[in-house]
């Protein structure tokens, strides 16, 4: 039975997230258990961080486990998409959000990148227990929702740079980035102070 789900855009430090919960005590997958194929069910992880869980939001909630969204600026986020060439390159990942998202193959690769940070972070939203920004992790929050009082972050946190899966990023000019996308940035920083 899973426990926690960390999920949010690709490149928003998911990769980071697992690798802390594991180091502290909770075995935490990174897209182990939700990949690019789909929900592996036969998974005996306790929990996963994926920015493909998204589509499994409303069974995990009615299963009552607990969702963390994760979030980072939206110029990290959108510069490190371009940076890897996420929807020029074909890949199964690629193909997991166009399938999600149709409308997302026949865009350019920077509204893409643009539309699935809006589209993504909204969708979460909803369903999320808590909401954190990867730069400033809620780390004890984090520890009431599991739920175990064994998790040792403390030593965890130090062992995993924040630059822990980091990839290429382009340069990118982040005053072309739309206003809507500020606008869910904001919203996801609101949702994280508990404004």
């Amino acid at each position: 039975m899973m426990k926690m789900v960390v999920t949010g855009t690709g490149r928003c430090g998911t990769g980071y997230m697992a690798k802390v919960l594991s180091g502290a005590g909770l075995p935490c997958g990174h897209e182990e258990v939700f990949g690019p194929h789909g929900w592996n069910p036969h998974s005996k992880l306790p929990a996963d961080s994926s920015w493909l869980a998204v589509p499994f939001l409303p069974v995990l909630e009615m299963a009552h486990c607990s969702i963390v969204q994760v979030y980072r600026n939206p110029g990290a986020v959108i510069s490190s998409l371009l940076g890897i060439k996420f929807f020029s390159t074909p890949s199964a990942y690629r193909n997991f959000i166009v399938r999600e998202h149709p409308e997302l193959a026949t865009m350019s690769e920077f509204d893409a990148c643009c539309y699935t940070y809006n589209v993504w972070n909204r969708k979460i939203i909803g369903y999320a227990d808590l909401v954190t920004n990867i730069d400033d992790v809620a780390w004890e929050k984090i520890i009431k929702l599991t739920g175990s009082t064994k998790l040792d972050l403390a030593s965890a946190i130090p062992e995993v740079p924040q630059t822990y899966n980091h990839r290429h990023r382009a340069n990118l000019d982040t005053s072309l980035i739309p206003t809507s996308v500020w606008d869910t940035y904001q919203m996801l920083e609101d949702a994280s102070s508990g404004t």
